[in-house]
């Protein structure tokens, strides 16, 4: 909790340098490779703290993704995966208020199945594009961590501007 507050605070005193930006999420999770045939799907929700300044952002991805068992493998369980990465965005010129951007982020993934006792941690990086449009964003990216699971989420989220 108290990494929480000194990261909140971080931003707050950066505020000055650029623009701070917060997203809240949620995403559809396709879980690929030989995960994608333990499990059939599922979702996930983040948190994302940004600070903005031009075409750069730099921010911060809290994440937590439900995955769902395959109901016709009995010996499959469900499992979460939770991430915090630093990811960097740049935003591709455009003449209108939607703008197209690629990014790029770097940090640990914890897995965890439900009803075992499993876990691990590992790192890995997470591609993303999509477009955003002042208030809301769609974008898809690639979560891989290097020797877990990888998850395709399809993500949606809104933003509140901090001024």
């Amino acid at each position: 909790m108290s990494k929480v507050l000194f990261v909140l605070c971080m931003f707050l005193c950066l505020n000055s340098v650029g623009q701070l930006r917060v997203g809240v999420g949620g995403s559809i999770g396709l879980p690929q490779g030989d995960f994608g045939d333990a499990v059939n799907g599922g979702f996930g929700v983040y948190l994302e703290p940004k600070l903005s300044k031009g075409n750069i952002e730099v921010a911060i991805n809290a994440g937590l993704n439900y995955l769902i068992r395959d109901f016709d493998r009995p010996d499959t369980k469900s499992s979460t995966i939770t991430n915090t990465t630093i990811v960097g965005y740049y935003f591709l010129p455009a003449a209108s208020r939607i703008k197209p951007y690629l990014g790029f982020g770097l940090g640990p993934y914890y897995h965890k199945k439900a009803s075992v006792k499993t876990k691990s941690t590992e790192f890995g990086f997470m591609p993303k594009a999509g477009i955003n449009g002042g208030v809301f964003d769609l974008g898809l990216s690639y979560k891989y961590p290097f020797t877990i699971y990888q998850i395709v989420p399809i993500c949606l989220s809104f933003k509140a501007v901090i001024r």
